[in-house]
Parts: structure tokens; sequence; C-alpha cells
């Protein structure tokens, strides 16, 4: 991990956000997650899984939103502040308020505080400082310009295999940071006959035996976003109701990602 940071290599975004406890730091399974407007309208509302993950599409006409949660004996907000380790388990850690969004899938990590169990401020070694969290991350990016200078000094002064292949591996990395491959968190329904995207249509998921596990229902553009445990798994994805007569298309589908992103044509 340290030298990874040392490259500026960092973990690529998971797709999706978790809830978890503030003070075991584990995740609560079945959290109503709600994403309100500005003016405290809901917008979407979704359970957080048996991990505690959850996830949504954001539309890109909206800029601000914010989230709410809501479980048996936790609060929301969580008034503790995170420690370091808990910054490097859940990166992207939302103790309330507006936040800016854009198109895509929202993964902030809501941590809830536990109304029967004491919040300890010295838990995790006692480091709660979100200061010291940012300079870390700064000194990850200290880090990753003086080994490109070190990389550079030392393949001109010793040009050989190795100090060139360790040059190259930098920029690889730099290149990889800045565009990097980023893995489409979503799923995406197209009507077969005209290839294009399907909004408002059902998408249902089911277990080998036919039994229903999950669903959800695409967006304004298509898409759909869809959580699941790693195994194999039969999708159904249905027209939306204003194409007649209706349609329906069954895939076979296997995860090991933990998240549904195919494309369907229905």
């Amino acid at each position: 991990v340290i030298f990874a940071q040392f490259l500026g290599m960092r973990k690529k975004p998971k797709p999706w956000g978790t809830v978890y406890d503030s003070v075991t730091k584990r995740p609560l399974p079945f959290v109503r997650v709600e994403v309100l407007s500005e003016e405290g309208r809901k917008l979407q509302s979704t359970i957080s899984d048996v991990d505690g993950r959850y996830g949504f599409l954001v539309s890109g006409q909206l800029k601000n939103v914010q989230l709410n949660a809501h479980v048996a004996k936790y609060d929301f907000p969580s008034q503790e502040a995170p420690s370091v380790i808990e910054g490097k388990i859940y990166p992207n850690i939302y103790q309330g308020g507006m936040v800016n969004v854009s198109s895509g899938a929202m993964n902030l990590d809501i941590p809830m505080d536990p109304r029967e169990q004491k919040v300890s401020s010295t838990l995790y070694l006692g480091i709660t400082s979100a200061r010291l969290n940012n300079l870390l991350a700064s000194a990850a990016d200290v880090l990753f310009v003086v080994g490109v200078i070190f990389g550079l000094a030392n393949a001109i002064v010793n040009p050989s295999t190795t100090s060139i292949s360790v040059v190259a591996l930098i920029f690889l990395t730099y290149f990889l940071r800045v565009t990097g491959f980023k893995l489409k968190p979503f799923g995406l329904t197209k009507d077969i006959e005209t290839a294009r995207t399907l909004p408002f249509g059902l998408i249902t998921l089911h277990n080998q035996g036919g039994e229903r596990v999950n669903f959800t229902v695409s967006d304004e553009h298509g898409r759909y976003f869809m959580l699941t445990e790693k195994g194999n798994y039969l999708l159904r994805a249905y027209t939306p109701s204003h194409i007649v007569p209706n349609r329906m298309k069954e895939i076979s589908v296997s995860t090991k990602k933990g998240w549904i992103s195919r494309e369907v044509l229905i």
C-alpha cells in the first residue's frame, strides 16, 4: 500500500456507498437511505443490503442534494469526527449537508451513531483529526512528485533497463491516475428495434430457483443501478408501460464485482 501511494496510486472509487456503525465501523444492513432535494423533497429511497451497501443514480439535472438515513436504535447524522484509519476504510464519509452531484452513481459512506453504546473519541488509536487525514493525502501527492524527480534523475545517471522501467511505470501510473479506466457502475436498457435507451423500465433479479432477490427501475437515460451478492442470477428486463405490447428479456448474469452492469436489449 505504501509503495502504491508512493507511486501516486489510489484505490478505484467503488460505485456504491456503505452505511456503517460509527463506533464499531461495521456495515449496517437494512437502513433506509433517502435522497432529498435542496428544498427537502424526497427524490429517491432505497434500503441498504446485508453488507450495508446502497446506491443511487443521480440525474444530471440535479446540482445539490442531501441524504438522510433511518434505522432503529441509530441516529443520523453522526456527531463523531472520523479517524484517519476510518477514512481509509470509508473514503467518502458523509455527515449531513448539501453535496454537489453530477450524473452517475452516488457513493457516499454514511456513519450512524448507536444510541445504546457510548461513542469513544479514542477509538482506533485516538486519531480523529480530519486535518491530519488531509495532510496524509497531500503527502502522498508530494511523494509522487518526489518519486518522479528521483526516478528521472536515476534514469539519466544510470540508464539501465531497471531504471528506465521504473520511470515508465511511474508515467503509466500517472496516466491511469489522471484518466483512469473506470468501471461502469450501472447497467443499460435499450429498445431492440430502435437501439435507443429505454427509460423507466422494470428490471428484476432472480436466483437460480426463480425467486426474486432484487429489483429497480431504469432512470430517464435507461440506466439502472443494482447491487447483488457474488453469484449467478437471472436478470429480467421489461419495457416501460407506454410500449404496447409489453416485452421482456431474460438473460443469465454472473457477477464477481457486487453489482450488475449489463446492457440489455429488450
